[in-house]
């Protein structure tokens, strides 16, 4: 077939159709090998390809959204270099604009997905802009969970603009449909879920509270099924699952963490220690994100094997974030002792690294003390408390040190770090990290880029935000 190509002229409707079976007969022989093509099938792959895209280009004003989905996705199935092809992908962008009859969601998903995997954004953003724009208006219900994570795997991969919150909450809600459907094979597979996931982190979009219970009862089916059994994919799709879950602050129960826990201790895969010590302690952080992390379940899962496990400085890191959650303040307190034993432990196996200040925060946390000062506040920045930097600290007036009360500890926080459907709610990990500052005092969310502007507006703000939360006045009446 690649000779017969190579050496025949082919109008743009053939050459589709030879596309498209060369991108499936890739995808089938790495799938039933296990293993992708060999470096000499690949040459001849991508020269065929090549060669196919040279005669396409004359007739290319000839191609509706239908044949430019399937050449796109050709294209991303044989992992072609589109910087060897310039030009190609406008060219494509501005036929599947151009058809404005196309109705078919599917077309809309699909050339989504591929222009993700094959890393373009075509004709400057506009081609996802307008998909962006139309799929939301189109008929959904023919969508199957592979459709639905591939649509959304496009829309985190490629920037739109602004965020597309209601293209997302229709793909979620037929993700749910099809969750709760009572035919098995319309039902996500844990790679559907996993990657539905993991978009919707990156796009920090917290989906509407229905997709919780629906997770819930969709997954702890599946891992029901399996009894005592779980393969290694299972085993590292729990471990994302539960983490995205931590930092998406999806409510899950204490009975799905049974469910959930074995699966993640069953974790192997290439390198087997190595990947159980980051399972268990991702495992550690996320039930203390969900609010679910007891002194037990953190035994099991930092204790276990711990002097054989190679755990990396990020990995220690999660587990100290964990116990920082359930070591109470008190030392009448009957977990106390237990918790200050464990952090011995934790810091025998390794140093901990104190990494929770960004560099780009440094100019809001000068900001937030040029402001302090010129109103004659006293401040501290950068204060460690309970193993976190708190950014800044204002102490009551008149506390003695070296005990001082704190009025409240002010923490500056990036945008990356808030819902962009719920723009006054934290994600996961900052959420985490501003409960155990809390502990220290009130504690009061600073927007990083609320303290951009002049010295008196700063001021402004942070007087509205310390007032609100704490109830006091910030400075002279």
């Amino acid at each position: 077939m690649t000779q017969l190509c190579l050496a025949t002229m082919l109008d743009y409707q053939h050459i589709c159709n030879v596309m498209d079976t060369v991108g499936r007969l890739s995808v089938a022989t790495q799938q039933q090998r296990s293993q992708s093509l060999s470096e000499t099938s690949q040459q001849t792959v991508h020269q065929l390809m090549r060669k196919l895209c040279k005669q396409l280009w004359p007739q290319r004003h000839q191609l509706q959204a239908q044949h430019v989905a399937i050449i796109l996705t050709a294209l991303s199935r044989t992992h072609q270099q589109m910087d060897a092809m310039p030009g190609l992908a406008d060219a494509l962008a501005d036929q599947f604009i151009a058809d404005s009859a196309c109705h078919n969601a599917h077309r809309f998903a699909n050339t989504l997905y591929s222009c993700a995997q094959l890393e373009i954004n075509p004709c400057d953003g506009q081609l996802v802009k307008y998909i962006v724009r139309r799929l939301p208006k189109l008929s959904l219900a023919h969508f199957s969970a592979r459709n639905v994570a591939n649509a959304i795997f496009g829309v985190a991969q490629l920037p739109a603009g602004q965020h597309p919150a209601s293209l997302i909450d229709k793909l979620c809600n037929r993700m749910i449909r099809l969750m709760s459907s009572s035919e098995a094979d319309q039902r996500p597979t844990e790679d559907d879920m996993a990657s539905v996931l993991r978009s919707l982190e990156m796009l920090q979009h917290q989906p509407k509270a229905a997709f919780t219970p629906a997770l819930l009862t969709w997954y702890t089916q599946l891992l029901t099924q399996l009894q005592d059994q779980s393969p290694p994919k299972t085993a590292q799709r729990a471990n994302i699952i539960l983490t995205a879950c931590a930092n998406l602050r999806l409510e899950i129960s204490s009975s799905f963490t049974q469910v959930i826990l074995p699966h993640v201790f069953a974790i192997k895969g290439s390198h087997p220690n190595q990947n159980r010590a980051k399972a268990r302690a991702n495992a550690a952080w996320a039930l203390a994100a969900l609010g679910t992390l007891d002194l037990h379940t953190f035994k099991s899962l930092s204790l276990a094997e711990s002097q054989s496990l190679p755990w990396s400085p990020a990995d220690l890191g999660q587990l100290h974030r964990a116990l920082d959650w359930i070591q109470p303040e008190s030392e009448h307190h009957s977990d106390y002792w237990e918790c200050k034993r464990l952090r011995e432990k934790l810091a025998s196996l390794g140093q901990r690294l104190h990494g929770d200040n960004d560099v780009k925060l440094n100019a809001a946390v000068h900001a937030i003390g040029a402001a302090l000062e010129k109103h004659g506040i006293p401040y501290a920045a950068h204060v460690h408390l309970g193993g976190h930097s708190a950014h800044v600290v204002i102490e009551e007036q008149g506390s003695p040190a070296p005990k001082a009360t704190l009025a409240a500890v002010l923490d500056v926080v990036g945008t990356e770090h808030f819902f962009k459907n719920k723009a006054d709610r934290l994600m996961g990990k900052a959420a985490l990290r501003h409960h155990v500052l809390a502990k220290h005092g009130p504690l009061v969310a600073i927007q990083e880029d609320k303290c951009q502007e002049s010295t008196e507006a700063t001021f402004d703000y942070l007087k509205h935000q310390y007032e609100t939360v704490t109830g006091m006045l910030l400075g002279p009446a």
